[in-house]
């Protein structure tokens, strides 16, 4: 081959090198940004899946630290380096909480609840702990976007609690102890019903599985009554109907006892306005004669005195009446023409007067009719209250019932500690005999080595021979020490002819 040929070749394999060298490297480029790298986009987050390491166990969702499985700890958006050989990497979406929502936290790792309650441990962004439970995590997630594990946790979302201008929040817990009392409210914070407390208008976030939170107004509310709807006898036994207003509200700080006594404002007007209106106007209505209504200053005392004794009334229910304002009183037109035909010739005087006899029958008639109704309505309340002593008998029964149950179950705790007890005594005792045993064999042992040594002299001797071992060390079989120490190893005559 010529000098130009050998040239040639090393030339191109330089060339070669150089190109194999750059195209390893680009390929090195290629595969570190391909294996390693991974964009997660906005509003994604990564959640890594180890694929070596410790095997957790099979009902472990998450795993710990040094375990292969899925990683407590997501990542968020932008470049992040992890090789595809060692870990899984899976795209989920961040979850994003929206104004007026809040977001509930269901945990769906760790030890399960125990019986009957609902709450999980708190919430820990961090890291996991042995102590964590699943289900329903206390805090919630207010608007704003989170990066949580889809894996550990389930999100729920529930509108915010709004309580209006003119409003107050009454509020109902739904978990905690169970009241014993008959109250209408929980006697504490720490039991479950309606809350003493109210909440003032405005933005709310409490979790729905622990507190309902009812919106009550507490405005001024009016109430009409029509022409005939309140209808009374007068004290000389003529009926007389009228119309009338009242203003009223319920008291702030007795929301939570009217809600809970009542219920909402439409029950309070059905059963507080219109029986306690109706049944005082009959009061005050059969102190004055039919005439007198006819006149203004009457008006005008009826309503101050209907409006006292209704205020007075109402006032221990948590409801304050504003005004009472009557708009019309008409009494029965027969005694309207009487009266205004008082001018009329003597002539016709008869009739009238037939005429108010026939109205006065008429009204005996009405006022016997009010009376039985009255009777019935008592014959009503009668049965009411016998009823609603029957419902307390039977719910003190029940809680008799109850209480003798858990006395019951006390008694089965005690038997069961008593039990206990014994058995751990007598396991004592046992332990106490064994060792006890242990030390008689062994004194036993030690009896009998002493009397096949010929007896404690000797075998005292012998045990303080071989533990010092000096015959052979320091001195020679002619030697004094060596004589002391033969006699000591003679055994020693006793009485009875024995040795010992």
């Amino acid at each position: 081959m010529s000098e130009f040929d050998e040239n040639l070749s090393v030339v191109q394999v330089k060339k070669l090198v150089r190109t194999g060298g750059l195209i390893a490297f680009f390929a090195c480029v290629i595969w570190v940004l391909w294996g390693f790298r991974i964009t997660v986009p906005q509003n994604r987050i990564l959640v890594l899946v180890k694929k070596f390491g410790k095997t957790p166990d099979a009902s472990q969702i998450i795993a710990n630290e040094g375990e292969k499985g899925i990683q407590y700890q997501v990542l968020s958006e932008g470049w992040h380096w992890y090789s595809s050989f060692l870990w899984d990497r899976q795209l989920h979406d961040a979850t994003i909480v929206n104004a007026s929502e809040m977001g509930v936290l269901i945990r769906q790792y760790g030890k399960d609840l125990p019986e009957g309650h609902i709450l999980a441990t708190v919430f820990n962004p961090e890291a996991i702990s042995e102590e964590d439970t699943k289900g329903i995590v206390p805090e919630v997630l207010k608007p704003g976007k989170y990066n949580l594990n889809p894996y550990a946790y389930r999100v729920q979302k529930f509108p915010v609690v709004e309580v209006p201008a003119g409003h107050v929040g009454v509020v109902v817990k739904r978990i905690g102890d169970d009241s014993q009392s008959f109250d209408y409210l929980a006697p504490s914070a720490e039991h479950k019903g309606i809350q003493n407390e109210v909440k003032e208008p405005g933005t709310y976030y409490l979790n729905p599985y622990m507190y309902d939170v009812i919106p009550y107004n507490i405005r001024v509310q009016k109430t009409d009554f029509a022409e005939g709807e309140i209808t009374f006898m007068s004290f000389d036994s003529y009926e007389v109907r009228l119309s009338a207003t009242i203003e009223w509200k319920v008291l702030k700080d007795e929301a939570p006892v009217v809600y809970a006594r009542t219920g909402v404002l439409k029950e309070v007007e059905e059963k507080l306005i219109y029986p306690y209106a109706r049944s005082l106007f009959r009061i005050i209505g059969s102190r004055s004669k039919a005439k007198e209504y006819i006149s203004g200053e009457t008006r005008q005392e009826i309503q101050v005195r209907f409006e006292e004794m209704l205020r007075d009334t109402l006032l221990p229910f948590g409801i304050q009446v504003s005004s009472v304002v009557i708009r019309q009183i008409r009494p029965p037109t027969v005694l309207r023409e009487i009266i205004n035909a008082r001018g009329l010739e003597k002539e016709k005087r008869a009739k009238i007067l037939a005429d108010i006899e026939k109205v006065k029958s008429d009204a005996q008639v009405a006022k016997r009719r009010e009376e039985i109704k009255q009777s019935q309505a008592r014959v009503e309340e009668d049965i009411q209250k016998q009823m609603a002593l029957i419902k307390v008998k039977g719910d003190r029964e029940i809680f008799l019932q109850d209480a003798e149950r858990r006395k019951s179950i006390a008694r089965l705790n005690l038997d069961s500690a008593k039990v206990q007890r014994d058995t751990v005594v007598e396991k004592g005792r046992a332990e106490i005999l064994k060792e006890f045993n242990v030390r008689v064999a062994q004194a036993k042992a030690m009896a009998e080595q002493i009397a096949a040594s010929g007896g404690g002299a000797a075998f005292a001797a012998q045990e303080f021979a071989r533990r010092i071992q000096i015959q052979g060390v320091f001195t020679s079989d002619e030697s004094e020490l060596a004589d002391v120490l033969k006699r000591l190893a003679q055994p020693v005559s006793g009485n009875g002819g024995g040795q010992k």
